[in-house]
């Protein structure tokens, strides 16, 4: 029971008190005749019941109601610094999304470009996913990893050590062969139009005008922050115990960290969370806490359209996540509303 209900629970026990008392005193202890002396005795007797009685009553109230105002003054603090790092934090990720760049393209336009490459790997090992084995999320992980780590250098080195859990020797060896002689051809192609020796019209030339850079070099030092820095204020509101901030409270802070997140921006976390690199969000073995899973319990691929990643079945993988393209909420996930904290 919360001390402010206990307290007025004694205040209204004193005022009863105070009423029997009055009762007993004026009907019981005296008769009620104004012609008749006072005595004082009588009086002395009922202020000191009351004072005993009800005023200690009274004065306990006060102090719970006191320790009660503390406490929640504790806890407006607490809020503030809670609401202060939390746009901190949304103010480093609006960065991070902002100053992102690749060739002459920066901000929110990048992703644009980011996810055609993502698709071209994607498709490329998709042709060959017979010979790997893959099919699914799998095929997926495998593009995503290729795409986030690059496929030359220590990148590459990176990258076989990824896969060594996911393909043998010989099949993480078709996988980087078959992206470097994709990223080859896409740069023959451009080198020959420069020249003017290609036709502007070709299928390979139209690719190559989504990519002025070279293919499957690697983006983790774009993404890499970007996500730390996405899980950390995710988690950061997450964590708060339920008696500073409400699960509702929680999703409306998350909520707008959200509404700073463009299509594509979602469309990547999507990405990153169905990759072994973003486990943690939700779809990790090590994920078993119902209030842990964070793209379902955010709602945080909401703006993607159903068919705006056809590669990907979304609702596949999160069922319950509640879509913007939802006519009504699922009673499936009104109840798993009232279990998250």
């Amino acid at each position: 029971m919360k001390a402010r209900t206990f307290a007025l629970i004694l205040i209204a026990l004193g005022f009863v008190v105070y009423l029997i008392a009055a009762y007993l005193f004026l009907f019981r202890a005296t008769e009620l005749d104004l012609s008749q002396q006072i005595k004082p005795t009588v009086f002395a007797g009922f202020g000191s019941f009351l004072a005993g009685a009800v005023g200690t009553l009274f004065s306990l109230a006060g102090v719970l109601l006191l320790i009660q105002n503390l406490h929640e003054q504790d806890r407006n603090f607490t809020r503030r610094q809670i609401e202060d790092r939390f746009f901190n934090l949304v103010r480093i990720h609006r960065e991070n999304s902002d100053q992102i760049s690749i060739g002459k393209r920066t901000g929110k336009r990048v992703y644009i470009t980011l996810w055609r490459e993502f698709h071209s790997a994607y498709i490329t090992l998709h042709r060959i996913s017979g010979h790997l084995n893959l099919d699914g999320r799998k095929l997926v992980n495998v593009a995503y990893l290729a795409f986030y780590f690059g496929v030359s250098g220590r990148s590459g080195n990176i990258l076989r050590k990824r896969l060594e859990g996911e393909l043998d020797e010989q099949k993480i060896n078709l996988v980087i062969d078959t992206l470097k002689r994709h990223s080859i051809a896409i740069a023959s192609v451009k080198s020959m139009r420069e020249m003017g020796h290609e036709n502007e019209t070709d299928h390979d030339s139209a690719e190559e005008k989504l990519f002025p850079y070279k293919l499957f070099e690697g983006h983790q030092s774009r993404l890499g922050h970007y996500f730390r820095n996405l899980f950390q204020t995710v988690t950061y509101i997450n964590k708060q115990s339920p008696s500073i901030l409400t699960y509702q409270e929680k999703y409306e802070y998350i909520k707008h960290l959200r509404a700073q997140i463009s299509t594509h921006e979602q469309v990547f976390l999507l990405l990153n969370s169905l990759s072994d690199l973003g486990k943690a969000w939700e779809l990790g073995e090590q994920v078993t806490n119902l209030n842990d899973r964070l793209i379902t319990k955010y709602n945080l691929i909401t703006n993607i359209p159903d068919e705006f990643v056809p590669i990907i079945s979304m609702r596949k993988h999160f069922p319950l996540v509640s879509y913007e393209s939802d006519t009504e909420i699922a009673n499936e996930r009104v109840a798993l509303e009232k279990k998250y904290s």
